[in-house]
């Protein structure tokens, strides 16, 4: 049986060989969410105790998913996407911190757009070059240009950036 997503916030956290980052990650999202939401956390074959550091801050809104064998990187976003059950869907990485305001922000954004991205600070160590352009709101409304400039190589885009929602 099939049933329809619910109203609310499906996160969808890639975690391997984490264990250093995790706990900073999932307390960002966690001062976000309400209870009706949930974070997904595939845990792909982490030798480190990732998967125990999330066990360990047992929040009812954490959903982990270990992996017995490597899934590969697309694989991990993958599993937690298909296992969503709400209606609007965050990715993130086993290392990013998410700053106050992102998840209302990017929920706003989907009001009247199926698919949102955001900018990032890089926090550890130097960003490149590609890493300092950030996105544009003009390119939304340019979304071929916005392509074929990702593309090629000159415009930003992180697979763990984007919000969408589901319907």
């Amino acid at each position: 049986m099939i049933t329809e997503p619910e109203i609310g916030l499906s996160v969808c956290m890639a975690a391997s060989n984490g264990q250093d980052y995790v706990t900073g990650q999932i307390g960002s999202i966690l001062q976000q969410v309400s209870p009706k939401d949930e974070l997904v956390v595939v845990d792909d074959t982490s030798t480190d105790g990732t998967a125990d550091v999330v066990r360990g801050i047992n929040d009812p809104c954490i959903v982990l998913m270990p992996s017995r064998d490597n899934q590969g990187y697309v694989t991990r976003f993958e599993k937690p996407i298909t296992a969503s059950r709400n209606e609007y869907i965050m990715l993130s990485d086993k290392d990013d911190i998410w700053l106050q305001g992102r998840v209302d922000r990017l929920i706003k954004s989907l009001q009247d757009k199926c698919f949102a991205a955001s900018n990032f600070t890089v926090f550890v160590g130097t960003a490149n070059k590609l890493q300092e352009v950030p996105l544009r709101e003009r390119d939304s409304r340019r979304w071929i240009a916005a392509i074929f400039a990702m593309w090629i190589g000159c415009r930003p885009y992180y697979g763990w950036s984007p919000t969408f929602t589901g319907t």
